[in-house]
């Protein structure tokens, strides 16, 4: 209704000042990218609305003291909170849409609009929560050094993580590199019972593939064979040589939405061609919880698990 008024730039902004962005319209088009996107659905995100600053609880271990009957209370448990400052970036698209189309009904407007731009949305939150350098806009992504007291870049941002050679997926081998996830940067224990393996897809066919695939003896071929349980993520952002192996629920994504910006149209720069210009805007911010949450691996030399034996 409001986008055939008479005067539908008018009657859509005081919709949305009215209205706002309601919280589940963020929630449905995440839990959309999430089924088609592994990578998102491994992700826990926080829809943070206009908040600045975050807790994240950063001393999850805390042991009580074991005394006698009588004795004083001695143990005194922190809170062990950190705050994260949560400075949201923007991912936007846009796209063109006929005015005849309006004619179609909300309905058909609306399924337009999610599927032209859901992919651009997941491709561009995919780079970020991978390889975003923390500046200029972006998130901070897995591949990078999150350590305390890192030196930042003003240009490059964060640094990027060194990349562990990995030749073999032995249990010996395997279980080294799934060990590094375990313990965090202050020494905690974190409980991990399975872990995600982020790949190119051309390196999961010619390297993960291989490197987990043996033959049975009645002729069969077995694959996705890990010595630890590991989901395994094809992502087109992964550059081909590389792998990271990754908690992905230990990523922090706090999503929010500026209910006065959220979505914007012109109706002027397209006017000839009697075109409509949608701006879809989506804000965020993200980043790893913890640099001991990922490790880079250089799996350009990993091996064929049937040439090891």
């Amino acid at each position: 209704k409001a986008g055939k008024s008479s005067n539908p730039k008018q009657e859509f902004t005081s919709l949305i000042e009215k209205e706002g962005m309601p919280e589940t319209i963020i929630e449905d088009v995440y839990k959309e990218l999430q089924e088609q996107h592994p990578l998102l659905s491994r992700i826990k995100y926080v829809y943070v609305k206009y908040l600045t600053k975050w807790l994240l609880n950063d001393n999850p271990k805390q042991l009580a003291k074991w005394g006698e009957i009588t004795d004083e209370i001695e143990k005194e448990i922190k809170s062990g909170f950190r705050v994260v400052d949560i400075n949201q970036s923007k991912l936007s698209a846009f796209l063109f849409i006929s005015k005849g189309l309006l004619d179609l009904g909300p309905t058909f407007l609306d399924n337009y609009v999610r599927t032209v731009l859901k992919e651009a949305i997941a491709y561009g939150l995919e780079e970020g929560i991978i390889n975003g350098a923390g500046v200029k806009g972006e998130i901070v992504g897995i591949n990078r050094n999150v350590a305390a007291g890192v030196s930042i870049n003003t240009e490059t941002g964060y640094p990027l993580k060194e990349k562990i050679k990995a030749t073999e997926f032995t249990p010996v081998k395997y279980g080294e590199l799934v060990g590094k996830l375990v313990k965090s940067e202050k020494g905690f224990i974190r409980p991990v019972t399975s872990v995600d393996l982020v790949v190119n897809p051309v390196d999961y066919l010619t390297k993960i593939m291989p490197a987990t695939t043996y033959l049975t003896a009645d002729g069969k071929y077995v694959n996705g064979v890990f010595p630890f349980p590991t989901n395994v993520i094809p992502s087109s952002a992964v550059p081909e040589g590389t792998a990271y192996l990754v908690l992905l629920d230990e990523y922090f994504l706090g999503m929010g939405m500026n209910s006065n910006a959220a979505i914007e149209y012109s109706d002027e720069y397209k006017f000839i061609q009697d075109q409509r210009t949608y701006v879809a805007k989506l804000y965020a911010a993200g980043m790893p919880k913890d640099n001991t949450i990922a490790i880079a691996l250089d799996i350009s030399e990993l091996q064929p698990l049937m040439s090891l034996f």
